[in-house]
């Protein structure tokens, strides 16, 4: 099986990686930024996005998103935990050599192709101080409505995303689904995304049965409302 040329570290990180997903404005408390810096292209491999809250210039909480194989992922887990509560400054002396070291080394190929969470963290960082697609908490001022607002009808909406869909399209356009997709097992399903199999085909080379990836899908599709 591919994932035994890594090491136990990897494997550990892969299997159980540390914080994935999202941090959200409505997140934020008093006096906190929201930061984030996205690199890879899903067209060709792997695809992660870095999520900072920051106050007083400390990393408070760091959260990824990541679409790739074993190595992208375990790089991303390692790196979030390196990340969190540090300083701004020390957070910027995270290289992708530090991370591998502390994954105790990866395969050459992959330290090129998937050791991409340090750039992701840098790039964060950098829209950060440059006050690039960053927010910062502010109180809400709610009014009370004069008026009940009309209530509009609605068609019922239609799937977005199918199984004929290539994966290219899908990552591309919904990022977010490349976290589900993991979920159901396609943890290297980015390999898949450079051949543009679709859904359908790409998770059916992974094993799963038509049920679950028409749940899958389902799941894919609440995930863009």
């Amino acid at each position: 099986m591919y994932i035994d040329q890594y090491t136990d570290e990897v494997k550990k990180h892969f299997l159980n990686p540390h914080n994935m997903g999202k941090i959200a404005k409505e997140d934020l408390k008093a006096g906190e930024a929201l930061a984030t810096g996205t690199v890879g292209n899903p067209k060709c491999g792997d695809l992660l996005t870095v999520y900072l809250r920051i106050k007083d210039n400390t990393i408070k909480e760091i959260k990824v998103e990541t679409f790739g194989c074993a190595s992208a992922i375990a790089c991303s887990s390692v790196t979030s935990d390196l990340a969190k509560g540090r300083t701004l400054t020390e957070a910027k002396a995270i290289t992708k050599k530090t991370a591998a070291d502390a994954l105790g080394g990866l395969p050459p190929i992959k330290m090129h192709c998937s050791n991409l969470a340090a750039e992701a963290l840098h790039k964060a960082i950098s829209n950060y101080e440059q006050g690039v697609e960053t927010v910062t908490k502010e109180p809400v001022k709610k009014k009370a409505p004069t008026q009940k607002p009309a209530v509009k009808k609605t068609k019922a909406k239609v799937a977005a995303i199918t199984g004929d869909m290539t994966l290219g399209e899908v990552v591309t356009e919904y990022p977010q689904t490349g976290q589900i997709m993991m979920q159901y097992g396609l943890h290297c399903i980015g390999c898949h995304v450079a051949t543009w199999e679709t859904v359908e085909q790409g998770a059916a080379a992974h094993g799963l049965p038509a049920e679950q990836i028409n749940k899958m899908i389902e799941d894919m599709n609440k995930s863009i409302v």
